[in-house]
């Protein structure tokens, strides 16, 4: 009876370890199919985006300035550059940022009110190249007749300034612009731009033209000391 006792457990261990080998052999099956599954269901399958969360770093406060008004100069600037007399105008480009500064000097008149003279500006070639200087051909200058002088370059629009008195509003809104747009010496970076927006329309002659339109100068944002301390720790 003991050695019949000895066979059966010994039967019976043969048979576990039977039986636990073919249970790993499964479960190995298992995780390669598994895996092969997953391999075939990416293998398709391509990058649509990266998802990233910033924060910018410290920079000034953004500032914005309106101004509506019928002045035939920012009338005849918006048909220059709008699309159709419905369509918003966003100038933000060297070319076009001086434009509007040499038609702000240009209404101001060669000095303001309180003393202070136009001081010179780069030219529009100098604007786009990024350099600052004053220009030697006097671009932009205002005639005696008060009319602005005609620029030479190509696709600038030849807008006579108006002999009309400004308000004191729309010289206030002028010499903002002529600060921000001068303040740097020339037109690099995202941090000022200047949008004209169509409010009112007339017809002449059958056809639709702008009568009115809102200035607006979007100026500031730019990266202060702190912020640029805090992108170079940060890589």
């Amino acid at each position: 009876p003991l050695m019949r006792r000895v066979e059966s457990l010994l039967n019976c261990s043969d048979l576990n370890l039977s039986e636990g080998a073919d249970g790993e052999k499964g479960a190995l099956e298992d995780n390669s199919a598994e895996n092969t599954t997953r391999s075939d269901r990416w293998e398709h399958e391509e990058l649509l985006a990266v998802l990233a969360v910033m924060r910018h770093g410290d920079r000034t406060p953004k500032n914005k300035m309106k101004l509506a008004t019928q002045r035939t100069e920012f009338v005849r600037l918006h048909q220059h550059w709008a699309t159709g007399p419905r369509k918003e105008v966003k100038l933000k480009a060297p070319k076009q940022l001086q434009e509007v500064l040499d038609l702000t000097y240009s209404m101001l008149g060669h000095e303001d009110d309180d003393g202070s003279p136009n001081l010179p500006r780069p030219s529009p070639a100098e604007a786009s190249a990024g350099a600052a200087g004053a220009s030697a051909s006097g671009d932009g200058a205002v005639a005696s007749s008060g009319t602005a002088a005609t620029d030479a370059s190509p696709g600038t629009p030849n807008i006579a300034v108006s002999t009309e008195p400004l308000d004191e509003r729309t010289r206030e809104a002028l010499r903002l612009i002529r600060t921000v747009l001068d303040t740097g010496g020339s037109f690099d970076g995202i941090y000022r731009k200047v949008q004209l927006k169509p409010l009112a329309w007339k017809l002449e002659d059958g056809v639709e033209e702008v009568k009115e339109v809102l200035v607006v100068l979007k100026y500031g944002g730019i990266l202060t000391p702190v912020g640029v301390r805090q992108a170079e720790e940060l890589g």
